[in-house]
């Protein structure tokens, strides 16, 4: 613990003054500051109760790229999760989509209580475009006024501050349904997949994205699947396979739905054998990639893909 004391100042009724805290090395994780007024002016305050101050700052350095899912099935050290002092938090526990985080406010009566859980400093300077989804279940409580709050905030400056409001949503208008008791989703039709364009955040190398629930004694809230693209698209092309192949005539498109992030080997030949296209993709996840396939003529093609240890080869006709 590192202590500072700052000894005979006197102030006037009204006055204020700036008081300059020695450097220190903050550590990784929960870093915890009291501020305490003792003897004003050298006489004892008879209303000592608002003489104490407090404040938290976490320091989580992880850094990661677009784009980017996390489900929460496995570890996810570099998300920070954080309440004041011994207020509730998002927790992990067992759904219908294996692991989800979790803010029971069913069962806390202190309402305005908050909990923050915060990505890991993201980069979207590369990127042209960005948007993320997201799924979240919740159940309004019948005959009850109380209606939980998500919020989505971000950041630009590494999450010193997160000074704009990205979401701000009601219980009402994230409930499927309304129950007497506490909720708990029984299939995937009780979830909601949201849709959240980030392009404000483009250009900037140091962002972050908090999802913040306020408790009004509502009902349990449920997140999960939160997959960031590298495009904005409110609608992407759903694929159930790792990825799928469909051409216009000057061109082919690849849509990927990897489980993690990889580099894919593209090749494409023509039925002398010869390769015409012959690309790396780093860090495919999500993406659709156009090829560019306007200098080949008509034909049917060979499309050999890599994926890890995968391979794979795809016939394909081009007409233009």
């Amino acid at each position: 613990m590192i202590s500072q004391t700052f000894t005979n100042v006197g102030l006037t009724i009204g006055e204020e003054q700036s008081f300059t805290l020695n450097s220190m090395e903050l550590k990784s994780g929960i870093n915890d500051f009291s501020f305490m007024l003792v003897e004003p002016n050298g006489i004892n305050d008879i209303l000592p109760s608002d003489n104490n101050l407090s404040a938290t700052r976490i320091i989580n350095p992880s850094t990661d790229l677009l784009p980017l899912r996390q489900n929460f099935d496995g570890s996810f050290d570099s998300w920070t999760v954080f309440s004041k002092e011994q207020q509730s938090k998002w927790i992990t526990v067992s759904t219908t989509k294996n692991s989800s985080e979790v803010y029971e406010a069913f069962s806390n009566p202190n309402k305005g209580e908050k909990s923050w859980l915060v990505s890991p400093t993201l980069d979207f300077s590369r990127p042209l475009k960005a948007s993320v989804f997201y799924e979240v279940s919740y159940a309004s409580r019948s005959n009850s006024p109380n209606n939980d709050r998500l919020q989505i905030l971000s950041s630009k400056d590494c999450g010193i501050t997160f000074d704009k409001v990205v979401a701000d949503f009601s219980g009402d208008q994230l409930a499927v349904k309304e129950v007497t008791g506490s909720w708990v989703p029984q299939s995937d039709t009780e979830w909601k997949r949201l849709f959240l364009n980030l392009d404000s955040l483009v250009g900037y190398k140091d962002a972050r994205l908090a999802f913040v629930v306020t408790n009004d004694n509502g009902n349990n809230l449920y997140l999960d699947n939160i997959e960031f693209f590298i495009d904005d698209d409110p609608t992407p092309l759903s694929i159930s396979q790792l990825y799928a192949i469909y051409n216009s005539p000057l061109d082919f498109k690849i849509t990927f739905d990897l489980p993690e992030r990889e580099t894919v080997r593209l090749q494409i030949y023509n039925t002398l054998g010869q390769v015409v296209v012959d690309n790396l993709l780093p860090e495919t996840l999500n993406q659709t990639y156009q090829v560019d396939m306007t200098n080949q003529t008509s034909g049917l093609y060979i499309v050999r893909m890599q994926i890890g240890n995968q391979i794979t080869g795809t016939k394909v006709f081009l007409g233009h």
